[in-house]
């Protein structure tokens, strides 16, 4: 893949709220899944356990307890989740924790490599015509009990994010991105 393929990916990946109910095959969830195992993380410490939910009565399961969640805080659930035919829980295992001598940076340093897993799956599902939604909320401590009970996430684990993914069926409009010169600010600010 040259810059310019890289870049039109990038530029097209977007979060879907609608999916088709068409299952995604185990080769391609596979697929996405080794793409995290590859992203970037201080000091090689790989602190992710990644928790794919395929069977449709887990799935709902976790949609239930995200909605009820959503809507005791007078919340809208948001629909892709229901609809998504692949959750992916990002998890942090304190095992894997990165190099102690980083000492007050370390949890900066393993969100930012939580963050790295969860971003290499993203585009994963991009480059293989599927679409994703960040569900950040299932890691509100109001739930997470109950997620790692249902899902049987040891307790010393933290739930960081988790990706809804499926086949779009929705074009999303393009995004307003602000612009390179706003953004980029060479030697000083």
């Amino acid at each position: 893949m040259d810059y310019n393929e890289l870049l039109e990916m990038i530029k097209s990946r977007r979060s879907i709220r609608r999916f088709k109910p068409d299952p995604i095959p185990d080769d391609i969830v596979d697929k996405i899944l080794e793409t995290a195992r590859w992203a970037p993380s201080c000091g090689n410490s790989q602190p992710w356990e990644l928790i794919a939910v395929k069977k449709q009565t887990v799935r709902d399961e976790v949609v239930r307890m995200l909605d009820d969640d959503y809507r005791a805080k007078d919340k809208e659930p948001p629909a892709g989740p229901a609809q998504a035919q692949l959750l992916i829980l990002i998890c942090y295992n304190p095992e894997n924790k990165p190099p102690a001598w980083l000492g007050r940076l370390v949890d900066s340093m393993f969100y930012s490599s939580l963050g790295n897993a969860a971003l290499f799956m993203s585009m994963a599902v991009t480059s293989l015509g599927l679409g994703s939604q960040w569900v950040s909320h299932i890691a509100d401590p109001s739930i997470e009990g109950n997620i790692k009970e249902l899902l049987g996430i040891p307790a010393a684990w933290e739930i960081f994010d988790m990706l809804a993914v499926g086949y779009p069926d929705v074009a999303p409009k393009p995004r307003a991105m602000r612009s390179f010169d706003e953004v980029v600010h060479y030697d000083f600010y």
